[in-house]
């Protein structure tokens, strides 16, 4: 991610399998609500509180995440 390119949209471009121009801005800020989620150990319930979203979506997010990304755990 040494780029000068916005980190989060590359993230939710590759997550996603979508070229970034199609990445919205819905889905750049849960993408950087869910890293940040992530890195700093942010609760299932904290995380789905942020999003606005129920705790299944939110452990549904997680997983996809992890399966994308899965050196990241």
């Amino acid at each position: 991610m040494n780029t000068k390119e916005d980190v989060f949209i590359s993230i939710a471009s590759k997550w996603n399998n979508i070229d970034r121009k199609f990445v919205t801005d819905e889905m750049r800020t849960n993408t950087k609500h869910i890293c940040y989620g992530i890195i700093y150990g942010m609760g299932v319930k904290s995380l789905a509180i942020v999003l606005k979203k129920d705790i299944d979506y939110t452990n549904n997010l997680i997983e996809q995440f992890h399966n994308t990304f899965p050196s990241i755990r």
